[in-house]
């Protein structure tokens, strides 16, 4: 047997032989709008059900109205000024984002700067040290004893 008819099979013996019967003569069209039927009424009943608790809510909550919207009031109090902590928060981070922004902005452009002064240095650092070794090598001292050192 494939499993479909193990299912199938399954499926049929948890209904009573008479509904069995009766599903089996039916056409897939009136299964369908039976189920379609089926899944309304339940809807239904859920919204019906639904409106009832909330008519019971309402009713039971009347007597005690007062305290509620005491409690209410109270708890939206304390909502508005967790939310106007946390909004100054977001401006305070906002800022420092900005001027943690504004500081890396400025950190580029020095960064370019260094960098083109260094390019600058270093082309000219090689003939400025080819001519202190050879006024060094020629004079026999020299006015600045670290730069021979390192030569």
């Amino acid at each position: 047997m494939s499993e479909l008819s193990n299912c199938r099979e399954f499926y049929s013996l948890s209904l009573p032989p008479a509904e069995r019967l009766f599903q089996k003569k039916r056409s897939r069209l009136d299964l369908l709008d039976d189920h379609i039927h089926a899944g309304v009424n339940f809807f239904a009943t859920s919204q019906e059900i639904s409106r009832e608790w909330q008519l019971m809510a309402i009713v039971r909550l009347s007597g005690e109205k007062t305290k509620i919207s005491e409690e209410a009031e109270q708890e939206r109090a304390a909502h508005q000024k967790r939310e106007q902590g946390y909004i100054q928060r977001i401006a305070k981070l906002e800022k420092f984002a900005e001027e943690k922004v504004a500081e890396v902005k400025a950190s580029e452009i020095l960064v370019e700067e260094v960098a083109a002064d260094c390019k600058w240095l270093l082309a000219r650092a090689v003939p400025l040290v080819i001519f202190v070794m050879v006024v060094c090598f020629f004079v026999g001292y020299c006015r600045f004893p670290h730069i021979c050192v390192l030569l």
